[in-house]
């Protein structure tokens, strides 16, 4: 009776194995950024201004999301929807600009960014104006409203998906939301009620 004998394979013969199945990984991954760039490269602009990110700097975090994305991209598990775990990554990205903004401000003495207008890609005047007008009733809140109002009303995901993305219970998302409400309705009145100026 013959035995068999286990021989160890080479590394060279292991990385030639082993060099398709990453290179058809890599590209798999590849195609899939392809295809989550057509889908979402518009979204994630305009999440950006809802959130406040000055118009100016909009083209350069939008850049770093999508960066922070593709180096992610092959760890998504699918534990939530796509968009929503684009959200999350778009979410952070700004926190962080954000933060940073208010920090160069501060110790750097660089001029405040202005706040995000909407494009100017309206037809109707009075349609542009409640925009601007609701623009501005989200600069008037807290960051942490303004992400639960902007991931509820304007992006339209559940209290779920928002509380896992803001990593907070979802009875302090909903508190967070009842607050922004009633600060954007009575900020919309007084706007109205003063012609639209503030």
């Amino acid at each position: 009776m013959t035995s068999a004998r286990y021989v160890d394979p080479s590394p060279a013969e292991t990385l030639s194995t082993a060099a398709p199945d990453m290179a058809e990984a890599r590209a798999a991954a590849a195609v899939n950024f392809v295809e989550l760039f057509r889908d979402f490269g518009a979204y994630v602009p305009g999440l950006l201004r809802r959130l406040g990110v000055a118009e100016r700097e909009v083209e350069d975090v939008a850049q770093d999301v999508f960066t922070v994305i593709h180096r992610q991209l092959p760890g998504f598990r699918g534990d939530s929807t796509l968009k929503t775990w684009v959200c999350g990554v778009t979410l952070r990205v700004a926190r962080s600009h954000l933060r940073l903004a208010r920090v160069r401000k501060l110790f750097l003495g660089e001029p405040p960014i202005e706040p995000s207008q909407p494009a100017p890609q309206f037809e109707s005047a009075l349609l542009a104006e409640r925009v601007r007008m609701l623009q501005r009733a989200l600069d008037e809140l807290s960051h942490e409203q303004r992400r639960v109002f902007v991931l509820y009303e304007l992006e339209e995901l559940s209290m779920h998906e928002i509380a896992r993305v803001l990593g907070c219970p979802e009875k302090t998302a909903y508190t967070r939301l009842h607050a922004a409400r009633q600060k954007v309705e009575r900020l919309l009145r007084r706007r109205v009620a003063l012609g639209g100026e503030s």
